[in-house]
């Protein structure tokens, strides 16, 4: 199996090796049904000459489809692509953060803070804060779910 690395945002690249991480690959293989599978197979180009040796904090094992681009030469991607899966993966890792905190909140009636805590224990995630997780979800949130309108501050006279 063929690797490379990319450089993404470290509480993405934690997720990720928590969720994916092959121990005999040394690398993130995805499953080959998985939708970012086939983005990494669709992005991958062959590697220009003097591209420089793939460095970053992502090992991620290149897909082998048994017909089409062969990755021992289709195994280089570029800064538009690794943009590219990184956007894919920041939107799959707060999709997956909303819909636990909602879960866990409304099935099970356990408050944000404990559930986020039990979402970054179990992926390991260290390089983002609680309170940032629990910021973007209020955020969410609120455009999701639009209540009565906030109260604004009067000045009395």
């Amino acid at each position: 199996m063929t690797t490379t690395k990319i450089t993404v945002k470290s509480h993405l690249a934690e997720y990720m090796i928590a969720k994916y991480w092959n121990d005999a690959e040394q690398a993130v293989c995805l499953p080959d049904s998985d939708d970012l599978y086939i983005t990494i197979y669709n992005l991958t180009s062959k590697r220009p000459p003097f591209a420089p040796i793939d460095e970053g904090n992502l090992p991620l094992a290149i897909p082998s489809r048994r017909e089409g681009k062969n990755p021992e030469y289709w195994n280089y991607l570029g800064a538009r692509a690794v943009r590219h899966i990184e956007s894919k993966i920041e939107v799959r890792f707060w999709a997956e953060v909303h819909e636990y905190l909602d879960e866990q909140k409304h099935r099970y009636n356990i408050d944000y803070i404990t559930a986020i805590e039990a979402f970054m224990l179990r992926y390991n995630i260290q390089s983002i804060s609680d309170e940032a997780i629990r910021k973007n979800y209020y955020r969410w949130k609120r455009v999701l779910r639009p209540t009565a309108e906030i109260r604004r501050y009067r000045k009395k006279r």
